[in-house]
C-alpha cells in the first residue's frame, strides 16, 4: 500500500526537500503551496513522477481558500496517510524596522494558517477508516531565537 501524503508549504526549503524524498520513497505526494502550480522546482518534478505528485495551489491566510483546498486534496487521493504543514514566513527586521504588518503576516500564516487547516482536515481524517498523522512543522527558533526575529 502506498503512503499517501499532503506537504503544505512544499515550494522551497524543507518542504521542497521532503517532497523530493517521500517520492524518492514511491509515496504519493500533493505538494501545495501559494503557487505550487507555477512552481519551475515543482513542475520539474512532477514531470519526472506524473503518476505519483499532484500540485496543489493553498492560501492558508484565506478561509475560503483553505476549505477550498481541503475538499480538493481529498479528492486527489480519496483519503490521506499524513498531512504535513510547513507554511512559513519569516520578515526578518531590527528594532528600529519594526513594522506591525510583518509580525501580522508571520502570525497570519504560521500560527492561524495551520489553525485554518486543522479544522476542515481533521473533519476530513476522521471520517477515514485509516488511521492518519497530522505533522505541524515549528521553528527552531522557539528554542534559541533568530536574528532580528522580535516578531516570532
Amino acid at each position: 500500500m502506498e503512503t499517501k501524503i499532503w506537504i503544505i508549504g512544499s515550494s522551497s526549503g524543507i518542504g521542497l526537500e521532503l517532497v523530493k524524498l517521500c517520492l524518492q520513497s514511491n509515496y504519493k505526494v500533493i505538494a501545495s503551496s501559494r503557487n505550487a502550480k507555477n512552481s519551475k522546482e515543482l513542475l520539474q518534478l512532477k514531470s519526472t513522477n506524473s503518476n505519483k505528485l499532484e500540485l496543489l495551489n493553498i492560501d492558508v491566510s484565506s478561509n475560503e481558500d483553505v476549505f477550498k483546498s481541503v475538499d480538493e486534496a481529498f479528492l486527489i487521493f480519496d483519503d490521506l496517510d499524513i498531512c504535513f504543514f510547513n507554511a512559513g514566513v519569516y520578515e526578518s527586521m531590527s528594532i528600529d524596522q519594526w513594522n506591525i504588518s510583518n509580525f501580522e503576516s508571520m502570525i497570519n500564516t504560521n500560527y492561524l494558517g495551520a489553525v485554518r487547516v486543522l479544522k476542515p482536515l481533521v473533519n476530513y481524517l476522521e471520517k477515514q477508516k485509516k488511521e492518519s498523522r497530522i505533522i505541524l512543522n515549528a521553528s527552531l527558533s522557539s528554542y534559541f531565537g533568530l536574528p532580528y526575529g522580535g516578531s516570532l
